[in-house]
């Protein structure tokens, strides 16, 4: 429990800090595009490039990865635990950056969360060669999430089941996965886990409220 609330205050920290950097970006981009409109007229190209440049080095626009700040917000923090881990990975995002999440942001980010902090942890467990690969993408106002990931845990066990028992101690149910088919049920939504030669795939299909 203390583990998990450590990761709910680095996601709450991290996204409070990622719309702190908006929040300033808008404002200097004021001055910004005021002093490109003058260096225009003054058809000082040099000086346009380097403002140019500025910009495109901001923060902000590295960490942009859908351009939905409270899913940006979640894959920065699983990317930076990822790296920190020395674990490949890959981001497949088709997403529109104008997606509005609604009342579903906090789920929609606890869902993502969860399975990639289920991803990270089977991953470093003995895996010679670790790797996640996510898949995101919004279609037909359904939201798809797929992460899969080597494995080496229970394979005869049923992930599906309303309660599955803990990888971390025998006796116990998993806290992550629990809560994902939740919060998917609650949307009347999809998901299936499973392990297939040495690789586990998490997949679900969220459909979003209009």
């Amino acid at each position: 429990m203390l583990q998990h609330e450590k990761l709910q205050s680095d996601f709450l920290r991290d996204f409070l800090q990622q719309a702190e950097e908006i929040r300033t970006l808008r404002h200097d981009l004021k001055n910004i595009l005021a002093s490109i409109t003058y260096y225009a007229e003054q058809k000082d190209h040099i000086k346009i490039k380097e403002l140019m440049t500025e910009l495109s080095e901001n923060v902000t626009f590295k960490n942009k990865y859908t351009g939905v700040l409270a899913l940006d917000a979640v894959i920065n923090q699983k990317v930076k635990a990822m790296i920190a881990k020395n674990i490949d990975y890959g981001l497949d995002l088709r997403v529109p950056n104008n997606l509005n999440l609604g009342k579903q942001e906090l789920d929609v980010c606890a869902i993502l969360g969860n399975i990639l902090d289920n991803a990270i942890e089977a991953t470093t467990k003995d895996i010679a060669d670790p790797s996640i690969q996510l898949t995101l993408i919004y279609r037909k106002e359904k939201l798809v999430v797929k992460v899969t990931n080597p494995y080496l845990g229970k394979k005869r066990q049923n992930y599906n089941k309303v309660t599955v028992e803990s990888s971390k101690q025998a006796g116990r149910q998993g806290i992550g996965l629990r809560s994902i088919k939740k919060r998917v049920a609650k949307y009347n939504g999809y998901y299936d886990f499973k392990v297939t030669n040495g690789e586990f795939t998490a997949f679900v299909i969220l459909p979003l409220l209009s």
